[in-house]
């Protein structure tokens, strides 16, 4: 997604993607290293995202904003790529949105790295300096519904309000996780 305008760049009201047959690549955010960093980012309003390998991946120096969006029945909502030697710098207001394995994953594309019959993570963070999710408004709750993984964090601060984890027991074992940092 090339980028123009301010805190966003891409603005996506009551929009729709998904795959038809084949699950698809996903949003990509191209990493804008301009002296206005915010430029270069993506507005997700009252906007679904299914059937995506990742529904948004976030390059350095993008912005995220999501208000009343879905991800359903992708192999990860949001992921953040692995910053080489530092950390991204990543503006994200996730708030209102919610993650779900609804059951009906589509068959990985051509090509496709990774696969799995149930929605992997809905949010993994790789190396970025400060990713919140969630709202101090209680009214305005991510919810995480039947994911293996809710939250990966790897080498990121996290800075969680007002979050709800659902049904993370699956196909008769525990491997729901609602939140897994690493690093120091």
């Amino acid at each position: 997604v090339a980028s123009s305008g301010i805190w966003g760049g891409r603005y996506f009201f009551f929009f729709f993607f998904e795959g038809c047959t084949r699950m698809w690549r996903g949003i990509v955010v191209k990493e804008n290293t301009s002296a206005l960093f915010a430029n270069g980012g993506l507005s997700l309003f009252n906007t679904t995202i299914e059937d995506a390998w990742r529904g948004v991946e976030l390059e350095n120096y993008t912005v995220l904003i999501t208000n009343r969006a879905e991800f359903y029945d992708n192999y990860t909502g949001i992921y953040t790529v692995e910053a080489t030697g530092q950390n991204n710098i990543i503006h994200t207001e996730i708030k209102n949105t919610v993650f779900e394995d609804k059951g009906n994953m589509l068959p990985a594309y051509p090509g496709q790295p990774n696969y799995n019959l149930r929605f992997y993570a809905g949010i993994i963070s790789n190396n970025v300096n400060a990713i919140v999710i969630g709202s101090l408004n209680a009214s305005e709750i991510n919810t995480f519904k039947n994911l293996r993984y809710g939250i990966r964090s790897h080498h990121s601060n996290l800075f969680i309000y007002n979050n709800e984890f659902i049904d993370t027991y699956w196909n008769g074992s525990s491997n729901g996780i609602l939140i897994v940092p690493s690093g120091p």
